[in-house]
């Protein structure tokens, strides 16, 4: 609905057949930088397992969302709306009046502009199964602290563009 995304994909990504019925793989989605995923290849490159553990599909599924935060804008998520209720009817449901479409677009359009920084509780740093509740309380504090200062360091210039943000997981991509 949304006209695809771009993502770099640093290793083969499985396109699932039914894992429940045994039924392999029936494609991958190819390594290659800058790569135009439409909707039915986002989800595969997003959600896949096969070959891969949880952290680096996290990973992946961080990596979607930050493409869809900084190619999509709120003019295109307007323009293609019918489009996104169609496709997102069984998913999502809101109470947003139609009245009100405006402002929040005016607010997507804000927040689009602000500092995003993200923070990954994953192995080695933290070990899942006894997490270190003060090393996870710090973690985020940093994060926040290089948001803010980044924001203050570059007030004035526009988001980074698609492709910028860093992200390292073992398998699935670096950079999105």
């Amino acid at each position: 609905a949304m006209g695809g995304v771009t993502v770099n994909i640093n290793e083969p990504v499985a396109i699932q057949g039914d894992t429940d019925a045994g039924i392999p793989p029936v494609g991958y989605l190819q390594p290659g930088p800058h790569q135009r995923l439409n909707g039915f290849q986002t989800l595969w490159f997003a959600r896949s397992r096969e070959s891969a553990d949880d952290y680096s599909r996290m990973a992946r599924q961080k990596c979607v969302m930050n493409a869809m935060l900084q190619q999509l804008s709120p003019q295109t998520v307007i323009a293609n709306f019918e489009k996104i209720a169609k496709a997102s009817e069984q998913l999502v449901t809101t109470d947003l009046p139609a009245s009100e479409l405006g402002k929040f677009a005016e607010l997507a359009m804000k927040a689009r502009s602000q500092p995003l920084a993200t923070v990954s509780f994953v192995p080695p740093v933290i070990n899942t199964g006894r997490p270190d509740v003060a090393k996870i309380q710090s973690m985020v504090s940093a994060a926040i602290d290089r948001s803010e200062n980044g924001a203050k360091a570059g007030a004035g210039k526009t988001a980074p563009a698609a492709g910028t943000t860093k992200a390292k997981a073992k398998k699935g991509y670096s950079r999105s």
